[in-house]
């Protein structure tokens, strides 16, 4: 039986050569040099920057499309949708007549269309272009003596020049009794054909016990809500 000599370990002896191995391959994707990783970064950020400038492109999101503009530094409101003409009352007084409007461009609630018109001398609203208009008369009271109890009623009525015949127009009205509270208010709404150059103009009853004179107990609301007359535009213009 061959017997092997027992070897001592020599601390101080030469390490043998580390086994020589083929160059390791990198996992796919990852760049094997500090260049190649460089450029690899540079790449990405030049991309996400087209993606950004792409996003802020878009209308709605800023940039070149940039959100709608709001418009600042006026109190008008935006016209509802319809909306041709919003005339608000310009007397406070109740007081049986023709009612007068606002109509100033800019006033806050006060909207008239291309192609309608305020007469103001003759208190009319003129509608150049013929069509389908739903017309709407809201009628708002306030009680600005609370200790005078009276009683009685305030209506609106719509007049048409030229009279429509066979037009129903129901009037808005308000019954006002000693309980009645601080404000009361009545609307109607109304579909009308209404013709080329067609004039709209509101009347005003008023039937309450007398010894209050002028009617000072209640008046027609001056803020919103307010009485006012509405004309919205529902249909395309009437054939001849």
């Amino acid at each position: 039986m061959s017997s092997r000599p027992d070897v001592a370990a020599d601390p101080e002896a030469a390490w043998p050569p580390a086994p020589r191995s083929g160059p390791r391959r990198l996992p796919c994707g990852v760049p094997g040099t500090p260049a190649a990783l460089l450029a690899t970064l540079v790449l990405g950020a030049a991309v996400g920057g087209l993606l950004t400038w792409a996003l802020l492109a878009r209308p709605g999101l800023g940039g070149a499309g940039g959100p709608p503009s709001t418009r600042t530094g006026s109190s008008e409101e935006p016209p509802e949708p319809g909306l041709t003409a919003r005339l608000l009352a310009q007397n406070a007084i109740l007081k049986n007549g023709t009612l007068s409007w606002h109509s100033e461009h800019g006033m806050a609630g006060v909207h008239l269309s291309p192609g309608v018109t305020y007469d103001e001398p003759r208190r009319e609203l003129v509608v150049a272009k013929a069509g389908f208009y739903k017309v709407c008369l809201h009628l708002q009271l306030t009680h600005v003596l609370p200790a005078a109890r009276i009683s009685g009623k305030v209506s609106m009525a719509l007049h048409l020049e030229p009279p429509q015949t066979g037009a129903s127009v129901q009037a808005p009205a308000v019954d006002l009794t000693p309980q009645s509270s601080v404000s009361a208010q009545a609307s109607h709404c109304h579909l009308l054909q209404v013709p080329k150059d067609q004039r709209l103009s509101v009347h005003l009853g008023v039937y309450l016990s007398a010894q209050w004179g002028e009617h000072q107990v209640w008046q027609l609301a001056q803020s919103p809500p307010a009485t006012k007359l509405e004309l919205f535009r529902v249909a395309a213009e009437v054939p001849d």
